[in-house]
């Protein structure tokens, strides 16, 4: 089996170009993984015979964002004169902490443990945001910010992440998945507030999707 590569090159290589469309996505990919038909999952590769159910550890590597990924302006966006799409600092520090967050209570609460040393019974999860995207300028650069206006949108916008799952023992890959997330389909209040409850709404829908496939037989 191929040994893990650093996970910023594998996700390179997997990802390269943005998430696949999934018409075009190839069924066996060059590592040997076949793609999972039916997944609740945009895309999800694994290695055939993997057996989730070995796995009682996670070592969970830190989220990586891309500097390119902070600039979260949707097509066609023209922001007004001092509004500005890229993410700050500060609100990358609390995707983070969020998903790490959703992460670690869906594992621990289903009886995981987690490891900081890969061993023969943990999975080593590799996690990227590919992308995301906003609906609305970042809070505290809208022209409201500042007045009594407010910002109401359909939904928060959108979050795309890719991981790599690699076996602890071996340490060969086993999967890799992609999948996009959306902000509510009503409209409602945007801001800082609504649209960090929405990213973490994503990040724990991910966590329990990774939970449900290491309880799987």
């Amino acid at each position: 089996m191929k040994s893990l590569a650093p996970s910023a090159l594998v996700l390179a290589v997997l990802f390269a170009g943005g998430a696949f469309a999934q018409q075009s996505a190839p069924q066996t990919l060059s590592n040997g993984l076949q793609r999972v038909q039916g997944s609740k999952l945009a895309l999800a590769y694994v290695r055939p015979g993997t057996v989730w159910s070995k796995y009682r550890t996670v070592m969970l590597q830190p989220l990586q964002i891309p500097p390119n990924v902070r600039n979260a302006a949707p097509p066609g966006a023209f922001p007004q004169f001092g509004e500005s799409y890229v993410i700050p600092d500060s609100d990358i520090a609390k995707l983070k902490q969020a998903f790490a967050s959703s992460f670690q209570n869906a594992l621990t609460n289903a009886g995981f443990r987690l490891v900081t040393t890969p061993q023969a019974d943990t999975l080593i999860v590799y996690p990227e945001i590919k992308k995301i995207l906003l609906n609305a300028p970042v809070q505290d650069t809208r022209e409201t910010y500042s007045g009594m206006g407010f910002t109401v949108s359909q939904g928060g916008g959108s979050i795309t992440m890719a991981a790599v799952l690699a076996d602890g023992g071996t340490k060969s890959v086993i999967a890799e998945v992609e999948d996009r997330q959306y902000g509510s389909n009503i409209y409602g209040l945007n801001n800082s507030v609504t649209n960090f409850a929405q990213a973490r709404d994503a990040f724990d829908g991910w966590a329990n999707d990774l939970v449900n496939a290491l309880q799987s037989k």
